[in-house]
């Protein structure tokens, strides 16, 4: 027998089922599982090049594969020139069949697209997806991109483009192609692409265009201001615009833009069903403008996204109106991370108590609601008309008592509220108890999420009484980061051996099973009687048993590498004051102009940390990649795009990102700072540290975190923070 048979023959278990050893595979090895996969009569769902575990030349073999699958996944994956010259023929191949590439966060660089191009020509590509975010290209590409579009077999239907630096020159290149008529674009994503109000002119053409198919655009991230949404109006105005998805997140929008696209939804031919106006300072006086828009009988919009826009209560009068209105199609309202309060909630609650309310989905995160707003939402639930299927009231203080005022709706017959997001909301095991004498009654709640509550192990038992019930419908429970053990995974297996259970998803990531703990609920996935599918235990261990965000802690340390030169590291770089009568050495990851100075250690899933200061401080979060030379504020944390940061004095507390300035109406009160970071979540919150280790929060920011992080300081003079 050949080598290559006997090769062959060991790997086609592994080939099958794509399990793949934690060992390195050979570039031999790679060539093997490539030419199963082509000789396939059955075609792959997907083609993941961060399953195996092989070499740059590895990868290089595996490509070819990607003609037998129906998506292919090689973000993150170091593709060379080669690689893209191997992946364009291998598009050209007749028989290919791959729909979706993502070929995200490879250096690609304009000179790869151009190599790629050629197979995305091919009247053989089949490709319907394509996804180029974060591959440093620039308006070359979308010159590139353009010929791609106008050629008359291609089948694209999705481009990502997002985080490049195409800038408007890209846009007015790829223009050209989405105007053709040959284009059968219906999404693109624009984000964080260094575009201005110009840009919006160009797309404005574009959706004007009779041939564009365009129903999905994202711009956000970028700099279009109120000028760029009044240049985009005409195009979503007129007779031929399709668009049904609009994204402006971060885009530097007033009460101004609110009033202009009040006017587009007012439009009898306009297809706007998903708004997303997340993170601008639109305030009350733009959801007012808005709300006109919004209660006209031609408005269509179905999802509206006003997350982190400085709104209050007097927002949630006004979107009652819109509630109530005969004619709204509103079905989700993301109004999460605004200073709503209680009073906020009540008078949202006459509108989703309305007849004529159509809402499914609300999300409340983070809007300092209280017990109160539980009671009121209470009545909500019980009310016959209403449509409510999914309720988030994540990261507000609702403690015990807000379930126990919550409890008489949830329970209520005519309840339809399918999934109840209560995550990080100081909960314990009194309501643990009262879910579990919830979940015996004949209710439709499909999904639970009780995420960061400390319940231990006690909760989860009383919780487990319920989830052994016939009527117990739940399908998802995640008590990730609750303080579980052992025994509390052993009462979990319990009610999941039940023939009874529903539970399909359990997330217990974030606790301390142990290895008795993973064993026994591993052993309900095998068990065909169980319904389980999907089960997480991940990021377990003994700390993960602190309560609070205790059990995120992580230890950091100054980088001297990259302190500015009047900055003092002291207490085994725990330690940096600004003393004007210290330097370093020059070094590469420097700052030379501003007194700031990066932690060595990276930012990754959940992380808590401390830090106590003197004087005035910026508190910051910052990607790897700010710039360190120079006095520009693309180099300052809080002027740009790549940090976040806490400002505090003696006297006031104030956070900043992107020049954006939100003042807090918090004193400071404690020279001890909380931040808490859930990296996959794009969270990131500041708290403040009482004498007795009480946390009071001050701020969150709601984001999507692109690129690694870590956590610095802005020192000023005669200034200190020592890391806790």
């Amino acid at each position: 027998m050949s080598a290559f048979a006997i090769t062959l023959t060991a790997f086609t278990a592994y080939i099958v089922k794509d399990k793949f050893s934690k060992k390195q595979l050979s570039p031999a090895q790679c060539s093997v599982i490539t030419y199963m996969r082509v000789q396939s009569e059955n075609k792959k769902e997907e083609l993941n090049l961060k399953k195996f575990n092989t070499s740059e030349e590895g990868y290089r073999r595996l490509i070819p594969a990607v003609t037998n699958c129906r998506k292919a996944q090689f973000a993150g994956c170091s593709l060379t020139a080669l690689s893209l010259e191997i992946l364009s023929t291998a598009l050209k191949t007749e028989n290919s069949s791959v729909k979706e590439l993502d070929l995200s966060k490879n250096d690609l660089q304009d000179a790869g697209v151009e190599k790629l191009s050629s197979g995305l020509k091919s009247s053989h590509c089949k490709l319907e997806i394509i996804r180029l975010a974060v591959c440093k290209l620039s308006a070359q590409s979308c010159n590139t991109l353009t010929s791609v579009l106008q050629t008359e077999t291609s089948c694209l239907k999705e481009l990502d483009l997002s985080n490049n630096d195409l800038q408007d020159a890209g846009v007015e290149n790829l223009s050209v192609g989405l105007k053709s008529s040959h284009c059968k674009l219906e999404i693109l994503r624009l984000a964080v692409c260094k575009l201005s109000a110009q840009s919006c002119d160009t797309l404005q053409s574009v959706l004007q265009t009779e041939t564009s198919c365009l129903k999905e655009l994202d711009l956000s991230n970028n700099d279009l201001q109120d000028a760029g949404v009044e240049k985009l109006s005409v195009g979503l105005k007129s007779s031929h615009c399709k668009l049904e998805i609009l994204r402006l997140v971060v885009c530097k929008l007033s009460a101004q833009s609110c009033d202009t696209l009040n006017s587009v939804l007012q439009t009898e031919t306009s297809c706007l069903k998903e708004l997303d106006l997340c993170n601008n300072d639109l305030q009350d006086a733009g959801v007012e403008k808005l709300s006109v828009g919004l209660k006209s009988s031609h408005c269509k919009l179905e999802i509206l996204r006003l997350v982190v826009c400085k709104l209050s209560a007097q927002s949630c009068d006004t979107l009652n109106s819109v509630l109530q209105t005969q004619t709204s199609c509103l079905k989700e309202l993301d109004l999460c991370n605004n200073d709503l309060q209680d009073a906020g909630v009540e008078k949202l609650s006459v509108g989703l108590k309305s007849s004529h309310c159509k809402l499914e989905i609300l999300r409340l995160v983070v809007c300092k609601l209280s017990a109160q707003s539980c009671d009121t939402l209470n009545s909500v639930l019980q009310t016959e008309t209403s449509c409510l299927k999914e309720l988030d009231l994540s990261n507000n203080d609702l403690y015990d008592s807000g379930l126990a005022n919550l409890f008489a709706g949830l329970k209520s017959s005519i309840c339809k509220l399918q999934i109840l997001r209560l995550a990080l909301c100081n909960l314990g095991v009194n309501t643990c108890e009262r879910l579990g004498s919830l979940l015996k009654l004949e209710i439709s709640l499909k999904a639970l999420d009780l995420s960061n509550n400390d319940l231990q192990d006690s909760g989860v038992q009383l919780l487990c009484a319920g989830l052994k019930t016939g009527d117990c419908k739940l399908e998802i429970l995640i008590l990730s980061g609750c303080m579980i053990k052992e025994e509390g995974c052993s009462s979990l297996a319990s009610a999941l051996s039940s023939n009874l259970s529903h539970l399909k998803e359990l997330d217990l990531t974030y606790n301390h099973p142990g290895e008795s703990g993973v064993k026994v609920l591993s052993a309900r996935l095998e068990d065909p009687r169980c319904t389980l599918r999907t089960l997480r235990v991940e990021h377990g261990g003994e700390n993960r048993i602190k309560p609070g965000l205790k059990k995120y802690s992580c230890d950091f340390t100054l980088d001297p590498n990259t302190a500015y030169r009047f900055l003092s590291l002291t207490d085994g770089n725990r330690k940096v004051e600004c003393v004007r009568s210290h330097s370093y050495p020059d070094h590469p990851e420097r700052f030379d102009y501003w007194e700031q100075v990066l932690c060595r250690e990276s930012l990754t899933g959940r992380c808590y940390w401390e830090a106590e200061r003197s004087g005035k401080v910026r508190i910051a979060v910052t990607y790897k990649s700010i710039r360190r030379k120079g006095d520009s504020e693309d180099c300052r944390f809080g002027l740009n795009e790549k940090s976040w940061i806490l400002r505090c004095s003696d006297n006031r507390y104030s956070v900043r990102h992107n020049k954006n300035i939100t003042e807090l109406s918090a004193q400071p009160s404690s020279k001890r700072v909380g931040v808490y970071v859930d990296c996959p979540a794009g969270s990131l919150s500041f708290y403040s540290v009482s004498d007795d280790q009480t946390l009071t929060h001050l701020h969150t920011f709601s984001t999507t975190f692109t690129e690694p992080l870590c956590a610095g300081f802005y020192i000023y003079y005669r200034s200190s923070v020592c890391l806790k």
